[in-house]
């Protein structure tokens, strides 16, 4: 929508008009027209936001200018809008073997207890078995009702049993899990 420039009159003004009073171009242009230096304003809508505001000048072709450069910027400031971001490309899927792979990578490549990585190495051979039961390839197959299953099942041995009624280490192993192989 194009802006609408119009004079806006002051106390002082030299053509001696009402304090507030608003002239356009075409009013400005007839015959007998008193000049003033009274500053035009543009008032209307840029990029969803209505505004009115003072352009700085009392020429109109200038203003005409200072108007096509806010409107072609689409904008108050003058400043083009950025550009919408480029729609990100299609993610590659990530299947569970993948996922288990790097899972366990990452851990054989940390310092940590011999007993602690068979127990990893044992939690995926399980989670392996669940999802290849499930009928899932790619880790988003899995929902939260399918993590549920898999851990309202899972085969904890003798001594995690009788310790802990809901495993420490089977929680840590879900966000732990959960957090390496999704967000690499």
């Amino acid at each position: 929508m194009a802006l609408k420039l119009y004079r806006r009159h002051h106390k002082d003004c030299e053509a001696e008009l009402p304090e507030d009073a608003r002239t356009g171009q075409f009013e400005e242009s007839r015959r007998g027209w008193k000049r003033c230096a009274c500053l035009i304003h543009a008032a209307g809508t840029l990029g969803g936001r209505f505004n009115r505001r003072q352009t700085g000048n009392t020429d109109w072709d200038e203003v005409k200018d200072v108007a096509a450069q806010w409107e072609a910027a689409g904008s108050w400031d003058g400043k083009p809008k950025p550009e919408p971001p480029a729609p990100p490309a299609a993610a590659r899927r990530i299947t569970i073997d993948d996922a288990i792979k790097v899972f366990l990578t990452l851990r054989e490549g940390g310092k940590i207890a011999p007993a602690t990585l068979r127990k990893y190495k044992t939690f995926t051979k399980q989670l392996l078995a669940f999802a290849e039961s499930r009928g899932h390839v790619v880790l988003d197959q899995f929902t939260s009702a399918d993590i549920d299953t898999f851990y309202g099942g899972m085969k904890l041995g003798a001594r995690a049993k009788a310790s802990v009624p809901v495993s420490r280490f089977t929680l840590k192993e879900k966000s732990t899990f959960c957090t390496a192989t999704w967000t690499t």
